[in-house]
């Protein structure tokens, strides 16, 4: 078998195995007794997988490869948003944000990590209500125990 032979075949199958085809449509009746039985019960199970996991499952749809590539412009700022040649959309941004709060959700956050722990949330119920001089009960003096 020469190079270019081998190069073939190899793409073939990765092509085989990238694109959701049902196995019975992969081979006919004369090719199937040249195909080894491990191969066929191969590109069943990757068949299956496709069909059942990702598609149903997790719902996922094949897309074709292009055919140049993917090709992005090197300008930092666009525009328009640069738009996905296989499927038609705009791709997603991949912003990154290492920060553990923003301006808004500073104040919730940090209640929530401080007074969740139990010592924290106990001087929380105690301290409030000393603080409110409206309670009778807790600014009401008591009597010397002697």
């Amino acid at each position: 078998m020469s190079d270019s032979d081998l190069a073939a075949t190899e793409k073939r199958a990765a092509h085989d195995l990238a694109s959701p085809v049902l196995p019975s449509a992969i081979y006919s009746n004369a090719s199937r007794s040249k195909v080894p039985l491990q191969r066929r019960l191969k590109d069943a199970a990757v068949a299956l997988y496709q069909a059942t996991v990702v598609e149903l499952i997790l719902r996922q749809k094949h897309i074709q490869a292009s055919k140049d590539g993917r090709a992005i412009p090197l300008a930092i700022e666009h525009d328009k948003p640069l738009v996905d040649t296989r499927r038609g959309h705009a791709y997603i941004s991949n912003d990154v944000r290492t920060s553990r709060y923003t301006v808004w959700d500073f104040i919730p956050k940090q209640l929530i990590f401080q007074f969740s722990r139990v010592g924290n949330f106990y001087f929380l119920c105690v301290g409030v209500p000393q603080m409110v001089c409206a309670l009778p009960a807790i600014t009401r003096r008591w009597p010397p125990l002697s």
